[in-house]
């Protein structure tokens, strides 16, 4: 019981923990991080990385690239408000980043000491600095090299699967319901279950009847006699 209370309480904060680290990674300011700051700002230095030629090239032996050359403009004022929603100018990301320093990579010893409480993040918190990550890393990797990123082709296909399973069910129920089917799997409709059913009714009364009507037949001789 004790063992499962505390995984029950330790995994959910182990998450947690997991989660926030690398958030930390992904919007650390440090010099020579790889975060998202500096690939925005690596972006933004190498706007020829992205051009339509040096996209040709990469992607010279899919045969679809004339396709997806296509609507791959970079817009400056976009890149500008991704560099501001990742940089400690952002309200979410300077209480991440303090989180980080006094809490997450190390523990702050006058926190400790005068019992400050670490201002948090929330779970709507940590699910828009998520979006934020996934949607900027999404985005230049499509601009980059049109990977299917961020999801599964066909991966809503479950979708259809179920709306034909739903169809055919609502389809069957009106054939139970109609009469012309026996509701359980493997006994055919319910016109045959019944002639079946009765069949074999007849049969059973027939056995047991003709004992009966051959006692009655033997007492009535007895009595005449």
């Amino acid at each position: 019981m004790e063992g499962r209370t505390f995984t029950r309480h330790a995994s959910p904060k182990a998450h947690l923990d997991a989660v926030l680290s690398h958030l930390c990674r992904l919007f650390d300011k440090t010099q020579g991080n790889l975060g998202l700051g500096k690939f925005l700002r690596t972006v933004k230095a190498h706007p020829e990385l992205f051009s339509d030629t040096a996209f040709r090239e990469r992607l010279k032996d899919n045969p679809h690239v004339d396709t997806l050359v296509t609507d791959r403009v970079i817009d400056d004022a976009e890149l500008g408000a991704e560099l501001e929603s990742v940089s400690d100018s952002d309200p979410l990301v300077s209480r991440l980043l303090d989180l980080r320093t006094k809490l997450i990579s190390q523990l702050d010893a006058e926190r400790v000491m005068q019992n400050v409480p670490a201002t948090g993040l929330t779970a709507e918190d940590i699910e828009a600095l998520l979006n934020r990550a996934r949607t900027i890393t999404s985005k230049y990797s499509l601009l980059y090299r049109a990977p299917v990123y961020g999801g599964i082709a066909g991966a809503d296909d479950y979708k259809s699967t179920l709306r034909w399973v739903r169809k055919a069910l609502v389809a069957y129920n009106a054939e139970i319901d109609g009469g012309r089917r026996w509701p359980t799997p493997g006994q055919g409709t319910r016109a045959s279950m019944a002639s079946t059913t009765s069949e074999i009714s007849r049969s059973a009364a027939a056995g047991l009847s003709a004992p009966m009507n051959s006692q009655i037949s033997s007492r009535s001789r007895r009595t005449s006699g």
